[in-house]
């Protein structure tokens, strides 16, 4: 197992450090495997494509933003740490988000990752039912919402102070989700007016 994550971070490293200079578009597999020192087969034994490897990196950053949800923080703190982890490598996620489209894209994949682990978030806190197909057809709108934001807001150069938006993006959950993804306060939450 370590093996493998070991090489998934090679291949992650690999692919970031080309990135550097230039587009993620225009980056193949056979360069990245290269860079990693391992074989196209290799990379092809952990990833579909690029497209999935880019995607890997980042949902291993928020990854603990969104399991801090189940240990009671709020929503607005998860979306700090979602943009927190597109600040600590601000050049390679521009240029993801710049240079990928479509539903096989960057922007897809780590959105419906979120989609996903929030909605395994919600069956653990509130049971297996919770999650239901209205529940779930909120969380996909309300995340393709989030994540087209964080896009305009993160490529715009940030235009407004991240608590700010962090705020604003809160304020457009639908309703049926705020008792699902905010914590209450006789739970521990933080913040459960936000």
């Amino acid at each position: 197992m370590e093996s493998r994550l070991t090489t998934k971070k090679a291949l992650a490293r690999a692919l970031q450090d080309l990135s550097r200079a230039k587009s993620v578009a225009k980056i193949s597999v056979r360069e990245i495997a290269g860079r990693a020192g391992v074989t196209p087969v290799t990379f092809y034994n952990h990833f579909s494509g690029k497209y999935e490897l880019m995607a890997w990196i980042y949902n291993m950053e928020i990854a603990p933003c969104l399991q801090n949800l189940l240990a009671g923080r709020t929503w607005r703190d998860a979306v700090c740490g979602f943009v927190g982890a597109l600040r600590g490598s601000p050049e390679f996620y521009r240029n993801a988000l710049r240079n990928t489209s479509g539903a096989n894209s960057f922007r897809y994949a780590t959105n419906n990752y979120a989609i996903g682990a929030i909605a395994e978030r919600i069956r653990l806190r509130h049971g297996p039912h919770a999650a239901g197909e209205e529940t779930l057809f909120y969380l996909k709108y309300y995340m393709r919402l989030v994540a087209e934001a964080v896009n305009d807001w993160f490529l715009g150069g940030e235009s407004i102070d991240l608590a700010v938006f962090a705020d604003r993006l809160v304020a457009c959950m639908p309703d049926p989700l705020r008792p699902l993804l905010e914590p209450s306060p006789e739970r521990g939450g933080r913040d459960a007016r936000i």
